[in-house]
């Protein structure tokens, strides 16, 4: 099931998703080096494009792709992306044309050993397969009450649906697939949300969507109950709080087809 595919997911999506990729574009640069050179970059499950358009700090080509053309149709316009529809696993891109590929918050919703050898396909020789994380880390500001709503009310009446966390990412694993796992990268962020903000983030998460489209519950039930839930949390509705998400950032480079190259 892709949980951002219709509509009304996508509108909320757009709207709702915070802007935190400029940061994670620094820190890949931070761990590169200012001199490295990207010429050609593809943006895997880029959603409404803003992981695509923190990538413009990157100079260069971007292409992005997306398997949901409603997220498509509200992706960040520039003349310098290039936009594509179609899925992880079989990706309309010629042969060793890319210098680099990422993928922001979308590797747990794939096949990962078709992606792969995609990427694998994809990528030129010593190219960067960089797949990042940012995720909801259930922490409030000075307040540690609401890290047990989210895990005793939040995730009870809207369960994680099942996704693909726990992928080998060992050398022993990615060798034989063209890949060496070069360095992970951990840190945390802040997001300021007030209760109508945090409310429309919760609503873009499968959590909730996944209800919506089984048809558990509808959208407007679903702010009234999280608008009553939330509501003691804030102190007034239209002052931001402080929450904290989690960050990592995988480093996989690409072990040359040809053996005259060295690892």
């Amino acid at each position: 099931m892709n949980y951002f595919e219709s509509e009304q997911a996508a509108e909320r999506y757009s709207r709702g998703r915070p802007y935190y990729h400029p940061l994670t574009i620094r820190k890949i640069r931070e761990f590169l080096g200012p001199d490295y050179k990207f010429h050609k970059i593809l943006d895997v499950a880029c959603g409404t494009g803003l992981s695509t358009k923190a990538l413009l700090e990157l100079g260069g080509e971007i292409w992005a792709m997306d398997s949901s053309p409603e997220m498509l149709k509200r992706a960040y316009p520039s003349d310098k992306i290039h936009y594509l529809e179609g899925i992880a696993e079989s990706i309309p891109i010629e042969n060793q044309s890319m210098d680099l590929i990422t993928v922001g918050s979308g590797i747990h919703w794939f096949n990962i050993e078709k992606f792969l050898s995609e990427s694998h396909r994809i990528l030129k020789n010593h190219g960067f397969l960089i797949l990042y994380e940012n995720y909801f880390l259930s922490e409030m500001n000075e307040n540690p009450l609401f890290k047990n709503w989210i895990s005793n009310r939040y995730k009870t009446r809207f369960p994680s649906p099942p996704r693909n966390t726990r992928y080998d990412y060992s050398n022993d694993n990615l060798n034989p697939q063209g890949f060496r796992f070069i360095e992970q990268l951990e840190y945390k962020n802040s997001i300021p949300f007030n209760l109508a903000d945090l409310v429309l983030y919760l609503t873009t998460q499968s959590n909730i969507i996944g209800s919506i489209e089984r048809g558990d519950i509808d959208l407007k039930d679903a702010e009234i109950w999280l608008e009553k839930e939330l509501l003691p949390y804030f102190k007034n509705i239209q002052k931001p709080e402080t929450f904290y998400f989690g960050n990592w950032i995988k480093f996989l480079k690409k072990i040359p087809e040809n053996p005259k190259y060295e690892l």
